[in-house]
């Protein structure tokens, strides 16, 4: 099994949407998970979509809410 090992202090922040994101892993063609820190501003809104794998996020710092639910600093969803 290979390890991909990334600092994100290594990985430059690009501009994507309402706010910025660092790529610390993309996945080949798209086709499976992938690793990145996303810094969203207050207005951002992502519409409802999906992938053939799944998804997790760890909020950082401030909130998120998703299906009517406020995650706040910490959360694990």
């Amino acid at each position: 099994m290979a390890v991909h090992v990334v600092n994100e202090k290594d990985v430059e922040k690009k501009k994507s949407g309402r706010g910025y994101t660092k790529w610390l892993h993309v996945s080949p063609g798209g086709k499976g998970p992938e690793m990145m820190i996303r810094h969203w501003g207050p207005d951002t809104d992502i519409p409802v979509h999906s992938h053939p794998y799944h998804e997790m996020f760890y909020v950082l710092e401030g909130e998120v809410e998703i299906g009517g639910t406020t995650y706040t600093t910490g959360s694990c969803i």
